[in-house]
């Protein structure tokens, strides 16, 4: 079977309404994308630039151990319950074994109260010898009502508060005074 022959195209009469395919556009030789990109990097740095210059500038200012610790045991006030103490016994605890931690460097956070009370009355150079007894009864007062759900009264919970306090006030670090600021002899 022979195949058939397709006769060429006629190219389009103008006179029939329609138009040639136009050529393609080469946007890539105008230069309005390249100013349009440098215009967006530019409001994007002025945009980064006023953020940094608008934020708040924090000036952070280190908090003590010791004003650590009386912040986060005025808040446990708000845990203070007779109904439900553990909450409340749990967060001074840390807060005391925390403070502890970090103003004389006692291992008090990763022992257990025994633990820390033996190597803390074999050690007769601690600093903290003068409060063995007021924290021995803190942190067993605290045990207690963790580990036995002891259910204290709101006065027994209120003088643990008054322990924890005491420790901490009496153990408030002493600022020296240097010759430069004027607490020397001349």
């Amino acid at each position: 079977m022979p195949f058939a022959q397709v006769a060429p195209a006629n190219p389009p009469n103008p006179a029939d309404g329609l138009d040639d395919i136009r050529p393609p556009f080469f946007f890539l030789h105008s230069w309005l994308w390249l100013w349009i990109a440098l215009g967006a990097l530019v409001a994007l740095a002025l945009l980064v630039l006023l953020w940094f210059w608008l934020r708040p500038h924090r000036l952070l200012s280190p908090k003590t151990a010791y004003e650590l610790a009386l912040e986060k045991l005025q808040r446990a006030l708000a845990l203070l319950r007779e109904d439900d103490p553990v909450p409340y016994a749990v967060l001074v605890s840390e807060t005391i074994r925390s403070y502890l931690g970090q103003r004389f460097e006692a291992p008090s956070t990763r022992r257990t109260t025994e633990e820390f009370l033996r190597e803390m009355e074999a050690d007769r150079e601690t600093p903290l010898a003068e409060h063995r007894d007021l924290l021995r009864e803190f942190l067993q007062s605290c045990d207690l009502v963790k580990f036995a759900r002891y259910q204290p009264t709101r006065s027994e919970l209120e003088q643990v508060q008054q322990r924890a306090t005491t420790f901490v006030t009496a153990t408030k670090p002493v600022e020296v005074s240097s010759p430069q600021n004027g607490g020397g002899a001349r």
